[in-house]
Parts: C-alpha cells; sequence; structure tokens
C-alpha cells in the first residue's frame, strides 16, 4: 500500500527526466500560454480581426494539413500497435515503466468564418487533449493509457482522411458516412470506458488509481457531449430558418 502512495506522491510531484527535453516539455509555461492564446483567438480575438474581412480561401492549405494529419495520426497508430505486441503490452492493467494539431482546425474555422463549427465540444475536447497530453507525457509517459493513444490517433487518422475528401471534393461533404465519423469517435471514448474501468476495479493494478478515475469521469463528459452533438446534427428535427435570417446568411 505504501509503495503505491510513494508512487502516486512522485508522479505528482516528480517530472519523468525522459520528458525534460522534447518540445515544450521543459516548462508548463509555454503550453499554458499556447492554451490561453488559443482560446483567446477563437473565442474573442480571431472573430474581432474578422469581423470587417471576407472569409479567407483556406482549401488547399486544408488539403494539405488533412492529408498530413492523416499520415501522423496513422503512423503513429500503427507505431502504438506495434509497441502494444512487441512489448508484450497488458491489456488488463498496463504499469509506468520508469527509466499540436486540433488547435489548427479551429484557427482555419475563425479565419474562414465558419463560426457555428466552433463549440464548446470542440474547445474543450482540444485543450483537454493537449493538456491531459502534456502532463501524461511530463509526468506518467507509457503504461495504460497507451492504449487510448493508440485508438485515439487511429480513429483521427479516418476523420482526416474524410476531412481531406470533403475539402479537396465539395461532394464528399454530405455523405451518408459522414455520422459514422462521430459514431465512431463515441465508439473509442466507450471502448476506453470499459479499458479504464476494468483496471480501476483491479486491486492488484498499480496504475495510479487517481488518473483512472480522471480519465473515467472525461470519457462519461465525453461520450455525452458527442451524443447530444450527434443527436443535434442528426436525429433532431430541422428547423426551418426564418426569411430574415436567411437572408442574412
Amino acid at each position: 500500500m505504501f509503495n503505491k502512495i510513494d508512487f502516486t506522491l512522485a508522479a505528482i510531484f516528480i517530472s519523468d527526466p525522459r520528458s525534460n527535453d522534447l518540445f515544450l516539455m521543459s516548462s508548463p509555461v509555454p503550453m499554458a500560454m499556447l492554451l490561453i492564446g488559443y482560446w483567446y483567438f477563437v473565442t474573442k480575438l480571431g472573430k474581432d480581426l474578422m469581423e470587417h474581412r471576407k472569409p479567407f480561401n483556406l482549401e488547399k492549405v486544408m488539403v494539405i494539413f488533412n492529408v498530413a494529419q492523416s499520415i501522423i495520426n496513422g503512423v503513429m497508430g500503427f507505431q502504438g500497435i506495434y509497441y502494444m505486441f512487441d512489448k508484450r503490452f497488458n491489456l488488463a492493467c498496463e504499469v509506468v515503466h520508469d527509466s499540436y494539431d486540433p488547435f489548427y482546425v479551429r484557427v482555419f474555422m475563425v479565419l474562414r468564418k465558419n463560426y457555428h463549427q466552433i463549440t464548446f465540444l470542440h474547445v474543450y475536447h482540444h485543450i483537454g487533449m493537449a493538456l491531459g497530453t502534456w502532463l501524461i507525457v511530463k509526468y506518467l509517459p507509457g503504461g495504460h493509457v497507451c492504449f487510448f493513444g493508440t485508438i485515439n490517433c487511429l480513429v483521427h487518422m479516418f476523420m482526416y482522411v474524410y476531412y481531406f475528401l470533403a475539402a479537396k471534393y465539395p461532394s464528399y461533404k454530405s455523405v451518408w458516412w459522414k455520422r459514422n465519423i462521430t459514431q465512431l469517435q463515441m465508439l473509442q471514448f466507450f471502448i476506453v470506458l470499459v479499458h479504464h474501468s476494468q483496471a480501476l476495479l483491479n486491486p492488484d493494478c498499480e496504475y495510479p488509481k487517481y488518473l483512472l478515475v480522471i480519465f473515467i469521469s472525461q470519457n462519461f463528459l465525453m461520450i455525452y457531449l458527442f451524443a447530444r452533438f450527434y443527436y443535434k446534427a442528426y436525429l433532431a428535427p430541422k428547423k426551418d430558418k426564418p426569411i430574415d435570417k436567411v437572408k442574412e446568411s
């Protein structure tokens, strides 16, 4: 019991030396500045700057960005699969072995004046993922959470393939499998929820319980937010817009 307590305290107050030389990892200040700047730009500054400007045509930029994201997430996802099989990853409980793209998507939305796409779900999700990833890499790299990182990269690989097709070929924006991307994201959170829950309920699992509680609570929140988005986007009855609103748009 005391060993587990010592491990948890060390995880909170002592960073992993392997991450000290990584980009943005030496201090929390750069990441905090980026997150604050990102939040301020997409919620206030960006809209003010674009108020009297025409939307930017970022089609080519979006195509290149989405192709790059698909490749990067695919490589990282398959590397995660290789790691789990090559290192005999324990899906039941993998302890820690001691020894920024989504931002651009929201920025593009501001520059293109697609403000309706900048929702609480997107902003919270991206800030939370960036902050959570930084904390994990800084203090507890590896371990049980690698499963989530792997499946998340694979899901984003498919997601950015769709974004690429939608940016390159406008007819793909309304393809029937568009909603399946959101379904895949929700399925991801259900799988990760089960994965974390069984480790939390395992008394012999030495992965920090407080982290599992945080991960599980976040999964519940993300399932709720994505389900609400899915309902509003695909299931809720469509309301006719007033004529004056249509003219203004």
